[in-house]
């Protein structure tokens, strides 16, 4: 992760990063430098950056596994760990040349995860993955917190990020309902849907599609687990989507295959 001598300038670099459409997230240049600069500052070449690090609410966010290579790589820390799908035990060590000296050893169990109310789906499918992304970020602050730097550093996995949402403050005082504003209509439309990943929010579980009809970027949202499989299906081919558009992201509503696969051209 050392930085090459002749480093390209972050905004030149960040350019490059947008114009290659490898990273679907990276949508304005000022976003991508900001994303390499503070990269830069913590240590990291530039497609770590790009690839394992966020900006939450002006904190930053790294991978699980971006946050341990990063760790090793500082020269004066190093760690083992031990994961099962019940906990994640990590060990630390103060590195000095050839010797090592034990520094002390983090935890993380499940149980742990169900007192701190992290119930999300990914905790079933990937538990040793979640366990040991909050294991190495809890034993980062706790025995090594100069390895990246003096800011704070988060930990995300699996579309989980530690950084809290903000409590809303609910208004004590009655008041009459809002009133209720009429459902967007629906149409079917066909789409060659070209990456999906899996986002957690809200302790809900959503696919965020991405691709490119025509000369423009689209992303959809699908929150009907029951479509997940066929959507998954329809990765690199046209299918047809029943989409009603929101405020955010269009919503499917249903997803099915297309019988006549030889027209590449969508709608």
């Amino acid at each position: 992760m050392t930085l090459a001598p002749n480093i390209m300038h972050p905004m030149k670099a960040a350019e490059v990063f947008v114009q290659s459409g490898m990273f679907p997230d990276a949508k304005s240049v000022a976003t991508c430098a900001t994303k390499l600069i503070v990269g830069r500052g913590l240590g990291l070449n530039d497609y770590d950056s790009m690839a394992g690090l966020h900006i939450i609410k002006g904190k930053v966010v790294l991978a699980s596994n971006t946050m341990a290579s990063a760790i090793k790589a500082s020269g004066k820390y190093d760690y083992r760990s031990t994961s099962t799908d019940d906990a994640c035990s990590i060990t630390f060590y103060a590195v000095d040349g050839t010797s090592r000296e034990e520094i002390g050893t983090t935890t993380f169990t499940l149980e742990d995860a169900r007192n701190a109310g992290l119930r999300g789906d990914n905790w079933r499918k990937y538990p040793k993955a979640m366990l040991f992304a909050r294991c190495i970020s809890a034993g980062y602050r706790e025995h090594c917190p100069d390895a990246l730097g003096a800011a704070p550093v988060y930990v995300q996995e699996h579309g989980e990020s530690e950084i809290p949402e903000p409590k809303r403050v609910e208004n004590e005082a009655r008041s009459l309902p809002a009133p209720v504003p009429p459902t967007p209509a629906a149409e079917w439309v066909k789409r060659k849907v070209e990456t999906v990943e899996e986002v957690e929010m809200d302790e809900r579980l959503y696919l965020k599609l991405w691709g490119v009809q025509g000369d423009e970027e689209f992303t959809l949202a699908v929150d009907n687990e029951s479509l997940f499989d066929t959507v998954r299906e329809c990765v690199g081919i046209n299918c047809e989507y029943q989409i009603q558009k929101t405020a955010k992201s269009p919503r499917v509503l249903d997803v099915r295959h297309i019988n006549n696969e030889g027209d590449d051209d969508a709608n």
